[in-house]
């Protein structure tokens, strides 16, 4: 009876399936490490005030958020001063409701411009956001 016997591999072909190895494991690994950067939805860092006294809010049409260095977004879209005062004579004849997300660091005067603005343009209610 005569065996066959299987051909060898050189040392190359070994270091091969280690390589492929290793690369797979380096692309999992990067997969998992950068997975939350791709899966977090883009949005602004507001540090809002406490409030004991709140109460949810049911809806609203329009979200401003005044951060610390007293930037204006509107929903999530940076505006100057005079973009948001164009918008609000655009939605003059509109009753909207308005929540307003203002840092805590945030100025007082600037809190306050955003809110005549929105108060003199006919919104029904302006309500400030908090956290309990």
């Amino acid at each position: 009876m005569k065996f066959t016997r299987h051909p060898s591999y050189d040392d190359s072909i070994k270091y091969f399936y280690f390589l492929s190895l290793f690369n797979l494991i380096l692309l999992l690994f990067l997969f998992i490490a950068f997975l939350p950067k791709l899966t977090m939805s883009p949005g602004l860092s507001v540090f809002l005030p406490r409030a004991i006294s709140s109460e949810p809010v049911s809806r609203e049409d329009f979200i401003v958020s005044i951060l610390n260095d007293n930037t204006i977004y509107l929903d999530s879209r940076r505006v100057s001063w005079d973009e948001l005062e164009r918008f609000l004579r655009s939605q003059r004849s509109k009753a909207h409701q308005v929540l307003i997300k203002a840092d805590q660091r945030s100025s007082v005067g600037v809190l306050v411009r955003v809110w005549d603005l929105f108060r003199k343009s006919g919104a029904l209610k302006v309500n400030l956001a908090t956290t309990e």
